[in-house]
């Protein structure tokens, strides 16, 4: 009975997991250039309080550097915040971690007191008080870009088969996450670029939205044919079809 009762339990935590990362999914797909931090946080907020972490959180590789730096922190209450130690960390001073998470691996330490004495890593953990720990690499076109991590800070936390591969489930969402706003980041630049060279070069420009056959024209193209914006209206490839010479 008592077999069966726990069977049952452990098959609604699951289910309850998938339903969570389902969500945290839609938040993050959801997510734009100016909230995106935001909505991280608030993932790393949700994550955390289910799976028990005290200390939520990612970090940032710089392999140029050789580096690692705390970018997003979640702490549950009464739990000392870190982020701001865990900047520009040498990876000269943490090899074993470093190269575990480059082999593609998590890094999984279920009590810091059983690690070495001497270990480095034993050292920077005790420091933040941490008595376990799960550190989940990431990357981004096969280059190791981060990892998400979990600290357990008031009591020692082993994590089964199960959650550590939804927790891997949800690195994954938020390299994708990261993967599109550099790339919204990389055409805003661009596109900040060319709209540079447009005004010193005093040129005119218009654009036809095919979706909507709405055309944008810039005030000082309006103005190369002749006409003022207003003069313009609607804004259609009609209204420019009307006012273009039939032998053009």
């Amino acid at each position: 009975m008592l077999q069966d009762w726990m069977r049952k339990f452990i098959l609604y935590r699951k289910i309850r997991f998938y339903q969570l990362l389902t969500h945290i999914g839609k938040l993050l797909a959801s997510a734009r250039q100016e909230d995106y931090v935001d909505i991280i946080n608030a993932s790393l907020r949700l994550l955390g309080e289910y799976v028990h972490a005290d200390r939520t959180y990612i970090f940032k590789y710089d392999l140029f550097a050789g580096t690692c730096s705390n970018t997003f922190e979640v702490c549950q209450q009464g739990i000392s915040s870190e982020i701001s130690n865990l900047q520009n960390i040498s990876l000269d001073g943490i090899p074993d971690w470093f190269l575990t998470h480059q082999r593609g691996e998590s890094l999984y330490i279920p009590d810091v007191e059983k690690l070495l004495k001497a270990n480095r890593v034993r050292e920077l953990l005790e420091s933040q008080r941490v008595r376990s720990l799960l550190t989940i690499p990431m990357f981004i076109d096969n280059t190791l870009f981060g990892f998400l991590g979990f600290d357990s800070v008031t009591r020692t936390r082993k994590y089964s088969g199960f959650e550590q591969t939804l927790l891997k489930e949800y690195s994954i969402l938020l390299v994708s996450l990261f993967k599109r706003i550099d790339m919204e980041n990389a055409v805003e630049k661009q596109s900040r670029k060319i709209r540079h060279i447009i005004d010193a070069a005093n040129l005119g420009t218009w654009e036809w939205d095919l979706s909507t056959d709405r055309v944008d024209y810039d005030p000082k193209w309006a103005g190369f044919v002749g006409y003022s914006l207003e003069e313009l209206e609607p804004h259609t490839l009609q209204t420019w079809i009307s006012l273009t010479d039939p032998d053009d």
